[in-house]
């Protein structure tokens, strides 16, 4: 490879793993589009491509914080007309005004991507080796970046997990949290680069409203479901992925826990995504191990099938 290089006149320079600052502008870009298209796809994932020419044109359309301008512009000197633009007409430019035009635009750009550069150098070195410290019961949010969840894409998946309750700290720059009781395979210890503070809201109306409380139907409570969003075979039976109603988190519940009051959100369900995990896709092991603890009843006598007692 290093031969290749040289060959072709390329100068590498690689990055680590979960650290790429090599070209922190690619990088942003993709964060930038991925951020737009987290916050427009369903929870399966599978409408993003619908999304990615509009989070394009937002992102050309945009001006940047560093060169003062859209790259759009930037690019061909004029902005872009928008679904909600009027047609006006004027004065057209000769070549040689708009070539200078592009000059200038172009040498703007430079000079601002010349000073935010500085800028950014200038912060990165004040705030150097700077961390934050949480006291025990201080409330944080979690990097999701390098947490698996059952969404078929990290990058359009959650970029902020909890507030979670700081437990105790772990040497000089860790900590402990207090997870869900659904990620028990989360080791529940994080450096403190992946933690920020979960601020208090500033307006009451920031507040997230408490969850209603359960309703008592034979005497166990029963909590309102919101929907349900995604479905998967668990030991040979159907388990649902619950939103509850007032609740952040959703938890897997079995087939049995979650059918008895919200038929209608799992119809919903699989009228969504009908390709789903269902209870006809149950292996073949699982039912026969059902089939051999049952005795066939010949009640009926030889005129017909035998019928299985308990099913």
């Amino acid at each position: 490879m290093k031969e290749l290089y040289k060959l072709l006149h390329i100068e590498g320079n690689p990055s680590t793993a979960y650290h790429p600052q090599t070209d922190g502008q690619t990088e942003h870009v993709n964060q930038e589009l991925e951020q737009y298209l987290w916050l427009y796809v369903n929870h399966h994932q599978t409408d993003w491509a619908d999304w990615l020419s509009l989070a394009e044109f937002a992102y050309n359309n945009r001006e940047h914080s560093a060169t003062k301008m859209s790259p759009f512009y930037a690019n061909t000197g004029v902005h872009p007309m928008g679904l909600t633009d009027i047609h006006t007409s004027s004065a057209n430019l000769t070549a040689k005004d708009f070539a200078k035009h592009v000059k200038d635009v172009h040498a703007l750009a430079q000079a601002n991507l010349t000073k935010v550069a500085a800028d950014m150098k200038w912060f990165y070195d004040r705030h150097a080796g700077q961390q934050i410290e949480f006291e025990p019961g201080a409330k944080v949010f979690l990097d999701g970046h390098h947490i698996q969840t059952d969404r078929p894409s990290a990058k359009m998946e959650d970029r902020w997990f909890g507030p979670y309750e700081v437990v105790e700290r772990v040497g000089a720059g860790a900590y402990c949290l207090k997870l869900l009781s659904t990620w028990k395979k989360v080791h529940p210890v994080f450096n403190v680069v992946l933690l920020k503070p979960a601020n208090e809201p500033v307006f009451e109306s920031q507040r997230a409203p408490l969850p209603p409380p359960p309703v008592v139907l034979d005497n166990e409570e029963e909590y309102e479901v919101d929907k349900i969003l995604d479905s998967c075979i668990h030991r040979g039976k159907i388990q649902y992925l619950v939103k509850w109603t007032g609740y952040m988190d959703p938890t897997w519940q079995p087939e049995r826990d979650v059918t008895r009051n919200v038929a209608e959100a799992v119809e919903i369900f699989y009228q969504l995504h009908p390709g789903a995990p269902n209870q006809l896709q149950i292996p073949c092991r699982h039912l026969c191990a059902i089939f051999e603890n049952m005795e066939p009843d010949w009640s009926n006598g030889w005129s017909g099938c035998p019928t299985l007692k308990g099913w």
